[in-house]
């Protein structure tokens, strides 16, 4: 049981990191491309 917790909790992190990641990769995207960047990402 323990075990898997400590998987799952991994796996989690994992996942926070992927979306920081594409938060900041997002965020500077904006700051370059402006609106048309947020328009072509809702496209």
């Amino acid at each position: 049981m323990k075990a898997n917790e400590e998987s799952t909790s991994a796996t989690a992190s994992s996942i926070d990191r992927q979306n920081t990641q594409s938060y900041l990769l997002l965020e500077s995207q904006l700051k370059s491309g402006g609106l048309t960047g947020l328009q072509n990402l809702g496209n």
